[in-house]
């Protein structure tokens, strides 16, 4: 989704607070480091940038990727700074290649979306990744990420799942449902695009994208505990209504700029957000 007053575009960071490197980037549009450095501070936003090892680009539309020259840049101001890995679709690496030729070698590697075997090694806290093609553009994935995350002094895992642009798409769910099924973890979340409320479906159609009251399906479906929906169309300048959505038992958020949880205590963030979505909810022009 283009970026707007009240919104960027597409970048979600999966942040180790324990780790000195191994952090994990979803999708790098315009304006994310921007959003971190206002976010965190200019020292902090350097610092997790240049402690990044991963980053997940979904699919080669622009609110997609188009900070991920910038991140690189930025990167370069840290001497200590982590190998970087980019999984992305061909374009992606095509246009990486001709900004900055044979200088990206020193810079990072970067391997297919569906290479995710390739490069893993260097994210401390991933134990596995599975990519999935799904129904968007040319080259489009989601990706299951099976992570260890530190609770109270206990370790625990994970299942973080990232669908990037995409209809509801039966191999996505096929494969990933039967993938936490057979490497069992304390919970799973999913990360769904959501952007259309419910009484545009045909317009998600054509677009090949989700509704609200699908992505929550499709969560519902993999067996997610948890469900974070983003992507929003720009036709909701502050926050989506979803009061006449289908109703659904999973918990959920609209996720919105700068939002930020504990990943083994997602539901705790649910009372915040629903204060807000009642202050925030579209009422007319920004």
């Amino acid at each position: 989704a283009k970026p707007a007053r009240l919104r960027g575009c597409s970048s979600i960071l999966l942040h180790f607070q324990d780790v000195c490197r191994g952090h994990l980037l979803f999708d790098c549009g315009e304006g994310t480091c921007g959003q971190l450095i206002r976010l965190y501070g200019i020292e902090r936003a350097t610092k997790i940038v240049s402690e990044l090892s991963g980053v997940w680009i979904s699919h080669h539309h622009l609110d997609h990727h188009g900070g991920l020259i910038r991140l690189i840049e930025m990167r370069r101001d840290s001497q200590l700074r982590s190998r970087l890995v980019i999984w992305g679709p061909k374009k992606v690496g095509d246009s990486l290649f001709e900004y900055f030729g044979d200088l990206g070698e020193n810079e990072y590697d970067f391997y297919h979306c569906s290479q995710v075997h390739q490069g893993r090694n260097d994210l401390d806290k991933v134990k596995y990744m599975r990519s999935v093609p799904v129904h968007h553009c040319y080259d489009s994935f989601a990706v299951a990420v099976q992570i260890k995350v530190k609770n109270n002094g206990s370790e625990k895992e994970a299942w973080i799942i990232y669908s990037g642009d995409t209809r509801p798409c039966r191999r996505m769910i096929q494969s990933f449902s039967s993938l936490i099924n057979l490497r069992k973890s304390d919970y799973c979340i999913l990360v769904h695009e959501a952007t259309y409320d419910d009484s545009m479906q045909e317009l998600a159609i054509r677009n090949k994208h989700s509704t609200i009251g699908e992505a929550l399906q499709v969560a519902k479906d993999i067996g997610a505990d948890f469900a974070l929906l983003t992507h929003f169309s720009q036709r909701y300048p502050r926050c989506v209504d979803d009061t006449k959505d289908a109703e659904v038992e999973l918990p959920y958020i609209l996720a919105s700029d700068f939002l930020s949880f504990p990943i083994h205590n997602p539901t705790g963030a649910l009372k915040h957000w629903q204060a807000l979505a009642k202050l925030c909810v579209n009422t007319g022009p920004v």
